[in-house]
């Protein structure tokens, strides 16, 4: 895939701010649907859903969604979990239940970076 529809990216972002349940919904489980070949095509609204209010409440499918990109690049992965600590509480109870999804795409990235900085020596 090519580029991102500057139209498509606009109305993605267009409720990043809102933290109504299931907006949250919509927009965790649309990344069930993002096929991976997208990745660098998306990055750019990657990066600004992972800054986002709504990313906050559920991160859980956007973590698995990245997760796979940890070994290849690492670098990019970093930029995608700067607000990891701003997290909402994960409620079993409700639909932002995550998991460890945040911890081992932490972990993933660490490892991912560790393997590009031995393949430099």
């Amino acid at each position: 895939m090519g580029t991102l529809n500057a139209r498509c990216a606009e109305l993605f972002e267009l409720l990043f701010d809102h933290t109504d349940s299931e907006i949250v919904h919509e927009y965790s489980t649309s990344f069930l649907r993002l096929p991976s070949e997208h990745f660098d095509a998306v990055y750019p609204l990657l990066l600004s859903y992972s800054k986002s209010k709504v990313f906050l409440q559920s991160p859980g499918y956007f973590c698995q969604y990245v997760l796979p990109f940890t070994k290849k690049q690492p670098a990019k992965c970093v930029q995608l979990i700067t607000n990891f600590d701003k997290f909402v509480k994960s409620d079993m109870t409700r639909s932002n239940y995550y998991g460890e999804a945040p911890m081992q795409l932490v972990l993933s990235i660490y490892n991912g970076l560790v393997i590009v900085k031995k393949n430099l020596k």
